[in-house]
C-alpha cells in the first residue's frame, strides 16, 4: 500500500513541477509577446483610455485630435481628423481595427505619452492605475496648412486628384 501512495506523490509531485513551469513560461517568457498581440483586449482597453495628443500644423491648424466618448466604464477617446484629407498621406490614421500609419505610428509614442522622462513615466503609470487619463504629447508639424490647402487646389484644377 505504501508503494502505491509513493507513486502517486511522485506523479502529483511531477505534474505540479511541470504546472509551475508551464506558469512561469507564460508569465515571464511569453508576457511581452501577449501583451503587443493584435487581438489582446486589454491593449485595445488602454488604447481606448489614453488621451492622444493633437497634430497641428505650423498655422495652428489642428490635423488629428481626439473626441471623447463616454463609455458604460470609462471614458473614451476616438481619433478624429478635422480637416479631412488635408495632409492625410503624411498624417496617417490610428483606429483600433486598422492600426496606424504615417507620423501617427511613427511618433506614437510622444502622441500617447509614452516615450517621456522616468518621473513622467511613473507618473503616467501611476494616474493610469488610479483610473485617470493619460494625456500624450502634441506634435507640431513644420507643415503649412494653407499652403496645403493651395497645392491641392492647384492640382484640383489641374485635373489630378
Amino acid at each position: 500500500m505504501n508503494g502505491r501512495i509513493t507513486t502517486l506523490y511522485r506523479i502529483l509531485a511531477a505534474l505540479f513541477v511541470v504546472l509551475i513551469g508551464t506558469v512561469t513560461y507564460w508569465q515571464v517568457v511569453a508576457a511581452p509577446s501577449l501583451a503587443t498581440r493584435q487581438g489582446n483586449q486589454r491593449l485595445v482597453y488602454r488604447e481606448l483610455s489614453i488621451d492622444r495628443g493633437r497634430i497641428v500644423s505650423a498655422d495652428g491648424v489642428v490635423l488629428a485630435r481626439n473626441r471623447k466618448e463616454k463609455g458604460r466604464d470609462q471614458d473614451r477617446y476616438v481619433r478624429v481628423y478635422p480637416e479631412g484629407g488635408l495632409a492625410a498621406a503624411l498624417v496617417g490614421y490610428s483606429t483600433i481595427d486598422v492600426g496606424r500609419s504615417g507620423l501617427e505610428s511613427a511618433y506614437n509614442d510622444v502622441l500617447t505619452g509614452s516615450d517621456t522622462d522616468v518621473q513622467g513615466a511613473l507618473g503616467n503609470l501611476l494616474d493610469s492605475a488610479r483610473g485617470k487619463t493619460v494625456h500624450g504629447e502634441d506634435l507640431e508639424l513644420s507643415l503649412s496648412a494653407r499652403a496645403q490647402r493651395e497645392a491641392m487646389a492647384a492640382l484640383a484644377e489641374t485635373g489630378r486628384p
